[in-house]
C-alpha cells in the first residue's frame, strides 16, 4: 500500500538560498570570497581550510582579526592576477596603496 504522505526520511523542501557574500572580519573575508572561498584559498596557499577560516575570526576567538598572514600575500596576489581579480584584491589587501594612487590620480 502506497501512502502519499512524506516519510520521516524525506527531506523538507529547501527554501531558495540567497547568494552569499563575504562573512567574517575584513579584509580577509572579502579576499577569500573573491578568490572562491575557504577551500579554494586553502588549496592555493597550501594550508588546511580551517586555517583560512581563522583569518576571518577575531583574535580573541583564535583568529587573525581579519588579516591574512604576510607569508601568503604573494601567492594570493598571483592567483588574483590569474583570475582577473588583481586590482580588487590589492585594494582590499593594501587599502593605503589604493588610496595613495587615487590621490595621485586626482592631482
Amino acid at each position: 500500500m502506497r501512502m502519499d504522505t512524506a516519510s520521516p526520511h524525506t527531506p523538507a523542501p529547501r527554501a531558495q538560498q540567497k547568494p552569499r557574500g563575504p562573512t567574517g572580519l575584513e579584509p580577509a573575508a572579502s579576499i577569500i570570497h573573491v578568490l572562491g572561498g575557504d577551500t579554494e584559498v586553502s588549496r592555493l596557499v597550501g594550508v588546511h581550510r580551517t586555517r583560512v577560516s581563522n583569518w576571518k575570526r577575531a583574535k580573541e576567538h583564535g583568529g587573525t582579526g581579519g588579516f591574512i598572514p604576510q607569508r601568503h600575500h604573494q601567492t594570493i596576489l598571483a592567483s588574483a592576477r590569474e583570475c582577473g581579480k588583481f586590482r580588487e584584491v590589492v585594494s582590499k589587501l593594501f587599502p593605503s596603496i589604493e588610496s595613495d594612487s587615487d590621490e595621485r590620480g586626482q592631482q
